[in-house]
């Protein structure tokens, strides 16, 4: 439940767009979706597109945060990745809404990032992909994995990911889903499908 009506309006707005698509969507519908004025929403978010910046800035924030906690208690980097894939899965588990939301709207292909503060959104993608940088890059040096080309493979999973986000409009056996792309990466990198655990 949120704490506050910021949080009132993403819920709220996520919720909508997640039934009805982003484009379909006014403020003036988000305001009475979270029982709150309308200028209340254009007090907090100024514009829609300040809207989808802040909830797309919400859910990278939390996957960054989310998943250096996770891979940090990692042995090995194969380990790390797959603590990655399991993150971005409890998160999409616990706010269905957020993988719709990523898998309708591209705030990289649908903002103007150069408008809002800081590039913030650039800053949050680019440390998702140094972290996965990093731990490809260190398997590679370590003889753990393959001499993949190291962009190319971040490019993979996080492709993988995005594209799993469609399947969260129906039902969907997020497990399965979880196992299936760790057990492709890992293979990939090791040419073996050993090491994945059924949890």
């Amino acid at each position: 439940m949120p704490n506050n009506s910021v949080e009132f309006i993403i819920e709220a707005a996520m919720t909508l767009f997640f039934e009805r698509g982003i484009e379909d969507v006014s403020l003036a519908e988000i305001a009475k979706q979270a029982n709150v004025s309308q200028g209340l929403i254009i007090y907090h978010f100024k514009s829609k597109a300040n809207l989808l910046f802040i909830m797309s800035r919400v859910i990278y924030s939390k996957l960054l945060k989310d998943a250096l906690e996770s891979m940090s208690c990692e042995k090995n980097p194969l380990q790390a990745i797959h603590a990655f894939v399991d993150t971005f899965f409890v998160i999409a588990d616990n706010n269905k809404t957020w993988p719709v939301f990523l898998a309708k709207f591209n705030p990289f292909l649908r903002l103007d990032l150069e408008k809002f503060p800081g590039a913030e959104l650039i800053f949050l993608r680019n440390r998702i992909y140094e972290v996965l940088r990093e731990c490809v890059t260190e398997g590679i040096r370590l003889k753990l994995f393959n001499d993949v080309p190291v962009d190319t493979f971040i490019s993979l999973i996080l492709s993988l990911l995005w594209g799993v986000c469609r399947s969260y409009v129906g039902e969907v056996d997020s497990l399965a889903l979880s196992n299936e792309i760790k057990a492709i990466l890992t293979y990939r990198l090791t040419g073996s499908a050993a090491g994945i655990v059924e949890a």
